[in-house]
């Protein structure tokens, strides 16, 4: 029964948590837009063709396309960044953890691995065991 009570109000606390969140974001938002609606404001009392301008470049389809798929490149490159990023880490726990089954004699020399475990053929890059 206790464990039903503490992750019942674990998720009544994770709900409220994420309320209060959106609650944030959405007031953050609407900060936003006010202040972009005070700009446009300001930019149509000092100049009518640039805010027309403005106006006809924001309903531009090719444009918004172009952006959208800027930002869509941008979102693809940070995860692949980040994807590139872990998968390194992997690779490098691998070849320690690789590296601490052989003795170090069985290093070659130039290889910054283990090529070869005990008794067996010649590395690949043709080096020998020192």
């Amino acid at each position: 029964m206790s464990l039903i009570k503490v992750d019942a109000e674990g998720s009544l606390q994770c709900q409220a948590e994420l309320h209060d969140r959106i609650k944030a974001e959405n007031s953050s938002a609407e900060q936003l837009e006010q202040r972009i609606q005070t700009k446009m404001t300001e930019l149509r009392k000092i100049s009518s063709t640039t805010s027309h301008d403005l106006e006809k470049l924001r309903r531009d389809d090719w444009l918004n396309l172009h952006l959208t798929l800027r930002v869509l490149w941008d979102q693809i490159v940070s995860k692949l960044q980040a994807q590139k990023f872990e998968l390194a880490n992997l690779d490098h726990a691998y070849w320690s953890q690789m590296l601490g089954r052989y003795p170090l004699s069985m290093m070659c020399n130039q290889c910054s691995y283990s090529c070869r475990p005990a008794n067996s053929e010649p590395c690949r890059e043709g080096n020998q065991a020192p």
